[in-house]
């Protein structure tokens, strides 16, 4: 052997296949990547679609604008969850909705449409529904019972639970809601 060729060592050269080979790795590896965002992407969006979450945690993945907001012209189908001025709604109409431009979610008589899940578009969060910490009361929300409610400047305490609620607490006669006049 020459004095060169006992200098090189053979196996540490890196052959046209061997380039490739790790040229491959590298792309498979970036797909993975790529992979990886999609479907975390598509599993987010997948879960707040479907998912059970507490009107507090509506507000907070409302604030994290993870559901689409609603646009007039858009087809809704029953069941898909959009924001409105910061509040989560559901389509419960059974065909579904194509949105209009003068009948926005919170727009009076929408209730067979839109369902809120969500409270206080102003913080953007629920309020824990005590006397010192009301929840703004919402045409159709889930009203529960032993919690407070605040409505038109007064504080109102549900004798009942009321899934989507279309009984303002200020209705004259009304035995589900109590003014509360005296707190605690």
């Amino acid at each position: 052997m020459t004095e060169l060729t006992q200098l090189i060592d053979w196996s540490k050269m890196i052959t046209p296949e061997m380039r490739e080979a790790q040229k491959q790795e590298q792309l498979k590896a970036q797909a993975q990547r790529e992979a990886d965002a999609v479907l975390e992407a598509k599993s987010r969006a997948a879960l707040v679609q479907t998912a059970s979450f507490t009107a507090a945690e509506f507000s907070l993945l409302a604030k994290a604008e993870l559901f689409p907001v609603w646009t007039a012209g858009e087809t809704y189908p029953q069941g898909r969850r959009i924001q409105h001025e910061g509040i989560v709604y559901e389509v419960v109409a059974a065909d579904g909705v194509t949105a209009e431009a003068h009948q926005p979610p919170n727009g009076e008589g929408l209730l067979a449409v839109y369902r809120p899940l969500s409270t206080d578009p102003s913080t953007g969060e629920t309020p824990t529904g005590t006397q010192d910490d009301p929840i703004p009361y919402l045409d159709g929300m889930d009203v529960v019972k032993d919690k407070y409610y605040s409505y038109n400047g007064k504080l109102y305490k549900a004798n009942l639970t009321m899934p989507a609620c279309v009984w303002p607490p200020d209705t004259a006669g009304l035995w589900q809601w109590t003014e509360v006049t005296e707190t605690a």
